[in-house]
Order: C-alpha cells, then sequence, then structure tokens
C-alpha cells in the first residue's frame, strides 16, 4: 500500500528513513533483557522491576528525543539520504518519536515473555495491527500527507503494546507502583543491541546511501518477503527464554542441552521449508505486491533466504545463551561480526551492487555467530 501511494523512490526514502529511526530502540541500553532475567528470578517483584525499568527508561527516552528534536534542523539529510530535494523534517521527527515510545513500551512484552504468557498479549498487538491498518488505509484514500500515513503505518505495534500494558494487571497481576531504585541494564547487553541493530539495520542505509532510494525498495521488499517466517522463528523461540533460564537456575542442565538441540532442528527445519517455499512463488508474489514496480531478483532473495536460515539456528543459542545471562562473549563477538558486517558490504556493494550487500551480511553472520555461538553454549552447559 505504502509503495503503491508513495512511488518506488519515495518508499526507498521512507524505508531508509524509519530504518536509521530504528537505530534508537538501543536507548533500552540492555534493560529489556535484564529486566526478563530478573523476573524469572524473582516473579514476585516483577511490579517493582518493571515500574523501575519504565521510569529508567522514559527518563532515557524523553532526554533522547529532545536532544534529537533540537538537532535534526542542522543535520545535512539530503546528503545523508543521498536526495538532493529532501526536507522532510517533520517525517523523521515523527518517525524518532514513535520509534522511541515503541522502544519504551517494548518493556511491557518483555513482562509477558518472562512469566511466559507471550500468549496473553496476542489479543493487543492483534488489535494494534489492525487499528494500524486502518488508520494508514483511512489516511491514503484522504489522501493526508506522507507525515501522517507513515507515522499512521508505524503505529500498530505501539497501539499494541499501551493495550498490553493497560491490560497487565488485569491479565498477569503486574501493575505499575512506585519506583525503589532505578534499574539499570547490564552493559554487556547494551553492546548487544547497538551492534544488532547495526548489522540488521545498516543494509538499507548502505544500499541508499550508495545505489539510491530505487535499490533501497528493491532490497527492502525482498528482505520483507522473508519477514514471515523470521516471525514465526520468534514466535517458536522467544517463549523458551524464560524455560531455558529456570532450568539454569534449577539445575536441570540435561533439560536445556537436550531443549536447545531440539529447538535448533526445529527451526532449521521450519525456516528451510518456508525459505524454499517463498523462493517457488517469490517472482509472481513480487509483482503482485509491489504492483509491477519491483522486479524479483532471484540471486538476491536466495542470499536473504539463506541468511534468515542461519539467523533461525543461531537464534536458539544466543536466545540460551542470553536466558543464563552470558553476555559478555557474545557480545564481543557481534562487536567483530558489526564490524566486519559493514566493511564488507561496503566493499561488496561497490563491486557486485544490491546482492553485494546480502552476500556481505550472510558472509559475516555465518563467519562469527553462526560458528561462535553454539560453540560458546556447549562449553557453557559442559
Amino acid at each position: 500500500m505504502l509503495l503503491n501511494y508513495a512511488g518506488r523512490e519515495s518508499y526507498g526514502l521512507v524505508i531508509t528513513i524509519t530504518g536509521m529511526a530504528s537505530w534508537l530502540s538501543l536507548t533500552q541500553g540492555g534493560i529489556g533483557q535484564t529486566l526478563r532475567n530478573e523476573i524469572v528470578r524473582q516473579p514476585d517483584s516483577a511490579s517493582a522491576v518493571f515500574s523501575s525499568a519504565l521510569a529508567t527508561l522514559l527518563g532515557i527516552v524523553l532526554v533522547t528525543g529532545c536532544a534529537l528534536t533540537s538537532a535534526a534542523y542542522f543535520v545535512p539529510w539530503s546528503s545523508l539520504l543521498n536526495s538532493p530535494d529532501f526536507h522532510q523534517v517533520p517525517l523523521i521527527l515523527t518517525t524518532i518519536w514513535i520509534v522511541l515510545f515503541t522502544a519504551l513500551f517494548s518493556l511491557v512484552r518483555a513482562v509477558y515473555s518472562a512469566l511466559q504468557a507471550e500468549y496473553k498479549l496476542a489479543p493487543a498487538l492483534g488489535l494494534g495491527l489492525l487499528a494500524g491498518f486502518a488508520l494508514m488505509t483511512f489516511g491514503i484514500r484522504h489522501r493526508w500527507s506522507m507525515t501522517s500515513v507513515i507515522s499512521a503505518s508505524l503505529m500498530a505495534n505501539l497501539i499494541g503494546l499501551a493495550g498490553g500494558l493497560i491490560a497487565m494487571p488485569r491479565v498477569l497481576g503486574v501493575s505499575l507502583s512506585r519506583p525503589k531504585r532505578l534499574f539499570r541494564g547490564g552493559l554487556w547487553f547494551f553492546v548487544i543491541e547497538v551492534c544488532t541493530i547495526l548489522i540488521f539495520r545498516a543494509d538499507i542505509f548502505l544500499v541508499n546511501f550508495f545505489l539510491g532510494a530505487t535499490q533501497a525498495t528493491v532490497f527492502a521488499l525482498h528482505a520483507q518477503l522473508f519477514v514471515i517466517v523470521q516471525t514465526a522463528l520468534n514466535l517458536l523461540v522467544s517463549p523458551y527464554w524464560s524455560a531455558f533460564a529456570e532450568a539454569w537456575h534449577s539445575g536441570d542442565h540435561a533439560w536445556l542441552r537436550s531443549s536447545v538441540r531440539r529447538l535448533s532442528l526445529a527451526t532449521a527445519g521450519l525456516s528451510t521449508a518456508g525459505v524454499f517455499l517463498l523462493l517457488a512463488v517469490g517472482r509472481p508474489l513480487m509483482a503482485r505486491w509491489s504492483h509491477g514496480q519491483v522486479g524479483w531478483n532471484p540471486a538476491l532473495a536466495g542470499l536473504i533466504g539463506l541468511s534468515v536460515i542461519i539467523q533461525g539456528v543461531t537464534g536458539v543459542f544466543a536466545t540460551a545463551l542470553g536466558a543464563l545471562g552470558v553476555a559478555r562473549g557474545p557480545a564481543r563477538i557481534i562487536i567483530l561480526q558489526a564490524l566486519l558486517n559493514i566493511g564488507g558490504c561496503i566493499w561488496l556493494i561497490r563491486r557486485f551492487g544490491i546482492v553485494g550487500c546480502a552476500a556481505g551480511s550472510l558472509a559475516t553472520y555465518a563467519l562469527t555467530s553462526g560458528i561462535w555461538l553454539p560453540v560458546k553454549f556447549k562449553r557453557v552447559t559442559a
């Protein structure tokens, strides 16, 4: 809908802007991961710990948002976005604030996950999705401004998480209370979040910067085809965070090892099946989905699909290590991965164009996290 509304070039700029704004989710500073681990260890203190985390992150969000709002009009956006005619600073500011408050409310999901009740958040997220879709559709039909339509498209998750917060006392028994202490996330979880953003959110920016907004659209639409596979894997793996943590603290290491092994095999099978299905129907799906504006690129899709499979399997080991509170080692390896990813993508984009970006991300992920995380998990649980 957005592609048909904005056109291929403007859509590429929008994807680049929202991708850059998503970097601000690092304002969590590791609070979300640490919050989840704290609640798993002390379920009775969930209200106090959540309130402290929310108060801390709210302060970070407000300071960050005000600072960026003040600086936004002095940033050379036209050069940064590789678009000489770009002057949509209000669009950037609106996107920044929506992303910041979505990061704040994502603490709600951490609480549901820690209490193994993430499925109870599903109705609120579903209503948020429908509300965001309805708002965007209404805006497009009534020719709202670009800023208003893009804002509506970003609101679904925020609306759903806000609904989950309102329902939390009734559903989970967790309510807001007066924070007794400031809640500070672990440094190494923060490093992991920063580097994860650099790895998975830098690609669109680099493609737009070196190849232009049209190619950014091509890359983004191919990547978005595989979002359904990644979402399915996340729904499968995410609830295990709390289960892994409980097994580790109770000393049931045999169950932990066998569960990680079974879950990694399951994600490998599901992700492979999903990727092959999308590759089989990709050409007609892309033609219909993009209204004929974007052609199917088999090489690009294949590289992205292979990366999704590797990410799905290694994501199980990353979840397990995070649940065990092991963050220093993964943080160090992901720093290396982020640096290699950016350097490799820049070099390969210049040599091979848009396909080079996908190849660079795949290679660096496979050679770092893909190899290191399973080995680290085996050593920790030996």
